[in-house]
């Protein structure tokens, strides 16, 4: 069994960030999916695979990277430059590109999942502050399991409670309300 923490969207909140980090300090994969908005060089992030958001002005960190872990190949991208507010077109079409199942993106601050094409994707939520009506920020720890399936439960970012019956709905019902405005 192997565990990823996958954040997203810290925006500076190291409190938050060195707390989480240390209670899963034993978690050998660590992902941040994009705006943590400090250099690369921080020692906050040092742990993590980490790629550039849109607040992210360090040009060190990779537009997007690829991670592989058992038979899995993980696309770890922000999601700003290739349209996510409008859908998965963009990052699915980079995921197919560089042959990744798994997707994990960050931007719209909305803890998701949704699978296209037999590809995997994953958006933790914010780890700072959400987009849903909830009021806390998320992360989420993606399990894969020996046998070669995986599991996700999304988390709170205070309290580590497993999160994920309150912020998929929610994300849902979001996403779904947002496209309609931005038709």
């Amino acid at each position: 069994m192997k565990q990823i923490l996958v954040i997203s969207d810290s925006h500076r909140d190291q409190d938050t960030l060195a707390n989480v980090t240390k209670h899963y300090a034993n978690i050998p994969y660590k992902i941040h999916c994009g705006d943590s908005d400090v250099p690369y060089d921080d020692p906050s992030i040092a742990d993590y695979v980490n790629v550039r958001g849109n607040h992210d002005s360090d040009d060190r960190f990779p537009i997007y990277s690829i991670v592989e872990i058992d038979n899995y190949r993980i696309l770890v991208v922000h999601g700003h430059l290739h349209g996510i507010w409008y859908g998965y077109d963009g990052i699915l079409a980079l995921a197919k590109e560089n042959n990744c199942n798994l997707v994990f993106h960050g931007h719209t601050h909305i803890a998701h999942v949704e699978t296209i094409d037999g590809i995997f994707f994953l958006n933790p939520g914010s780890l700072m502050f959400n987009r849903g009506s909830y009021g806390y920020g998320t992360f989420a720890l993606f399990t894969i399991y020996d046998d070669g399936h995986f599991d996700y439960h999304f988390l709170h970012h205070e309290t580590f409670e497993d999160v994920t019956d309150v912020v998929l709905p929610d994300g849902i019902e979001l996403l779904a309300d947002l496209k309609k405005y931005l038709k």
